[in-house]
C-alpha cells in the first residue's frame, strides 16, 4: 500500500520543496505558464511534476531535469524545509469531503 511506503513523507514534503522554492519560481515566474509544481500522489505510489498553460512546455522539461541538481546539491535553507513541511502538514490536515471518503474508499479501498 503506497501510504505505507517508508518515503511516502519524505516524497510528500520534497514535493512541497520543489513546488514552493523552485518550480514555480523557474516555470511560473521567469518562464510564464499559469502553473508549475510537484505533487506526490499516496493512491497511486508516484511523483509528478507539472506545469499547466505553459507557453515554454518544451523548456520546461529542462528545468525538471534541474531538479535533480536542486536536491542534490542541498541548495534549499533549513527555513525553505521547514516552511515545506508545514505547507505538507496543512494538505495532510485538512478536512475532508464527504464526496471524497466516498470516492477514496471506492476507487482506493481506503477509509
Amino acid at each position: 500500500m503506497p501510504f505505507a511506503h517508508a518515503d511516502y513523507g519524505k516524497l510528500t514534503v520534497l514535493s512541497e520543496l520543489l513546488s514552493l522554492n523552485y518550480l514555480h519560481k523557474e516555470i511560473r515566474e521567469k518562464e510564464g505558464a499559469y502553473g508549475a509544481g510537484a505533487q506526490n500522489d499516496p493512491h497511486k505510489g508516484t511523483m509528478t511534476l507539472f506545469s499547466y498553460r505553459d507557453p515554454n512546455n518544451i523548456k520546461t522539461y529542462s528545468i525538471y531535469e534541474k531538479c535533480i541538481d536542486q536536491i542534490i546539491n542541498k541548495t534549499f535553507s533549513e527555513q525553505d524545509l521547514d516552511e515545506s513541511k508545514l505547507s505538507a502538514f496543512q494538505k495532510i490536515d485538512k478536512p475532508i469531503a464527504p464526496n471524497s471518503k466516498g470516492l477514496n474508499s471506492w476507487l482506493y479501498g481506503v477509509n
